[in-house]
């Protein structure tokens, strides 16, 4: 189109000089003033940038006419001048146009250059990161020169050009470190060329280090068995077992991380994930348990941390607010210290929670004789078939039923034990019919309500994660009141229906809290509990 309109300007403009000659030879043109045009150069100089420029002219002729030859510059007469708006010159040569101007018969030529541009090159993608092991990758770009070329300043990434397709092949190396066997992310430079031009152009290519630390597949929502696998395979990773449509397990390529495994729900989805700790980031401890090093956790929380898990949720929690997504880590395990992964869903609807905290009302360190005066003014009928009394750990359980009551089954009541006497009160243990004064259910399994964290929040008491014994409570301190609490929701042999327990018990900052925990009765053995994080 471009080439069109030149040929069209370039006639029009020699029909327009034709045209002036032929006046300028009739009788009457003898017998007037020779028409004049003085411009100060012939020559002018534009730089690559858009903009603007003013000829000034000067002529005995009032009317002037200007022309331009290109497109990318136009001439408009003003009074005594004429102004030229011109685009950007994104090439890299210069270019030139010719500004006709016609005054009477007169007729002047002005050349006008404009500058070219440095080497511009853009790759798709913009920011080039390539992935740390063996492989090759294909990249468009897009040059404001022809006939280029492109060399790499490292060894360890080889590049080829194929100008005609605007696109670059990149061989890559594997990161796996050099002589410190250290990973490190590192950086090559691609020089490009353009045939005839000084200037250079160059783009950086970064590559990331060997892993040590990888996320398993966190988005939970759209986390199908196909969605994963593909994810896993990906980078490399290579299945090491399925079982069934549920369990899935890869083999990884970090050293750190000797295993991701996969659960999923009968419909399909993402339930957990889990990260196992590799061989030399770990030990085994006096009882036979396998402990992750110190400097194993070290690498989690700051991989978890720089991942987006934020928000310390308990003392080995972290938790991903965007992807609501919570990491535990598990530091001391019979086989293999983990990191689990679990999806904790927005809650859709609010729940009324206790009005009241459920603090003891007889405080901690009375004797029975109160305990017993209270629960004969307040509903309670002792339990003799619950009830269990220690004599090996020097600890009474009197179980006390609240039939009447439509929100407690019981009030539990931890005593030490001597003589065949209860002695001191130390713990109490109490069952609730509504689950969702704790707790709000999701495809099966149990997170606690919003309005139930305010309150702990409220009344101080800071989440410190899951006990890390067969019963898993949820479990809460508060320095300010000396106070532990544990709660879950759980169902007991023998019981028709499942209760939610809250467990409370003197606690003194700085000692351990699972040291203080107290047996459950012995009715009270857990058959089934579903909680976020198991």
């Amino acid at each position: 189109m471009n080439t069109i309109n030149n040929f069209i300007k370039s006639s029009l403009l020699s029909l327009f000089v034709a045209v002036v000659a032929l006046v300028a030879c009739t009788p009457q043109a003898t017998m007037e003033e020779p028409s004049v045009i003085e411009v100060a150069s012939d020559a002018i100089q534009l730089p690559k940038e858009a903009g603007e420029k003013i000829i000034d002219v000067k002529s005995n002729k009032e009317q002037l006419v200007a022309v331009s030859n290109r497109d990318w510059v136009t001439a408009t007469p003003q009074e005594g001048s004429i102004k030229l708006v011109y685009d950007e010159n994104s090439q890299i040569t210069a270019r030139k146009a010719t500004i006709i101007i016609q005054a009477g018969d007169a007729v002047h030529q002005v050349t006008v250059t404009q500058e070219g541009s440095p080497i511009f090159v853009q790759t798709a993608p913009e920011n080039i990161v390539l992935d740390p092991w063996e492989y090759e990758s294909e990249v468009s770009v897009r040059l404001n020169g022809d006939k280029w070329s492109v060399s790499s300043s490292e060894e360890w990434l080889k590049v080829t050009a194929f100008p005609w397709k605007n696109q670059i092949k990149l061989s890559v190396a594997n990161n796996k470190g050099g002589e410190d066997n250290k990973s490190h992310v590192r950086t090559a430079e691609l020089l490009f060329q353009v045939e005839g031009v000084a200037t250079t152009a160059t783009i950086t290519v970064t590559q990331k280090e060997w892993p040590l630390f990888m996320l398993p597949f966190i988005d939970f929502e759209f986390g199908t068995k196909s969605i994963v696998t593909a994810f896993e395979l990906e980078r490399k990773s290579m299945v090491a077992a399925i079982t069934g449509s549920k369990f899935i397990d890869f083999n990884t390529i970090s050293p750190f991380i000797s295993r991701m495994s996969y659960v999923f729900s009968t419909r399909g989805v993402l339930e957990y994930a889990q990260m196992d700790v590799s061989e030399p980031y770990k030990r085994y401890n006096d009882e036979g348990d396998e402990v992750m090093l110190d400097e194993a956790y070290d690498i989690i929380i700051k991989g978890l941390t720089d991942a987006g898990f934020t928000e310390k949720r308990g003392e080995n929690q972290l938790y991903h607010p965007e992807k609501r997504v919570l990491a535990e880590v598990k530091r001391k395990y019979a086989s293999n210290p983990h990191v689990l992964y679990s999806y904790i869903p927005k809650q859709k609807v609010k729940y009324p929670t206790f009005e009241k905290f459920p603090y003891p009302e007889v405080p901690f360190g009375s004797d029975y004789a109160k305990v017993e005066t209270y629960e004969a003014n307040n509903g309670g009928v002792y339990d003799a078939s619950t009830s269990q009394y220690d004599t090996k750990n020097n600890l009474a359980f009197i179980a006390y039923k609240v039939p009447k009551s439509k929100q407690i089954k019981y009030r539990n009541y931890f005593f030490t034990y001597k003589d065949e006497k209860p002695g001191e009160f130390v713990g109490i243990m109490q069952e609730w019919y509504d689950f969702n004064l704790v707790y709000y259910e999701n495809n099966g399994h149990f997170y606690m309500t919003e309005e139930f964290t305010a309150l702990m929040e409220k009344e101080g008491f800071k989440y410190r994660g899951k006990t890390d014994d067969k019963n898993q409570f949820d479990f809460f301190v508060n320095d300010a009141k000396g106070l532990l609490l544990k709660v879950k929701f759980a169902h007991f042999e023998g019981a028709e229906d499942p209760s939610l327990v809250l467990f409370m018990q003197p606690y003194h900052s700085g000692k351990s809290s699972q040291k203080l925990s107290l047996p459950m009765p012995k009715q009270g053995r857990v058959a089934s509990v579903n909680h976020v994080g198991k």
